[in-house]
Formats: structure tokens, sequence, C-alpha cells
């Protein structure tokens, strides 16, 4: 599974409709404490689905850092 996290809240809520619209298996979870983030919330992917997300995040402008 990967993880990405945002500064923003607006971003995580952002994703979160990205990943429906491309019908991804996803979950909203907090971020883990050894991982830091401003706004607190997080989305989980498959591995499979990481570089998938990520080029839709930034076709969308919505800052977000990933972790594997």
């Amino acid at each position: 599974m990967g993880i990405f996290t945002f500064n923003k809240t607006r971003d995580a809520i952002k994703a979160e409709k990205l990943c429906k619209d491309m019908a991804l298996n996803y979950r909203i979870i907090p971020v883990p404490r050894s991982i830091s983030a401003n706004c607190g919330m997080a989305v989980e992917v498959s591995s499979d689905d990481m570089d998938r997300l990520s080029l839709s995040l930034e076709n969308n402008n919505i800052e977000a850092k990933a972790y594997n």
C-alpha cells in the first residue's frame, strides 16, 4: 500500500474525489505518526495505483507527498 499526505484538508478532499472518479480502491486514514503532515488526513491506495494517482494529483494541481 502507498500513502499520500496533504498540507491542506481541501487537497485531501479533492484527492478523495479523484479516487472515486478513477474508481480506485482507497481509504481515507489519519496520517501515521511516523509521517508528519499539516492536514492530518491521508489517502491510502494500492501500490499499483500510486503512479496513476500521483499523475492525476499533479494534473489537478493538488500538492501531495507520496510514501510507499
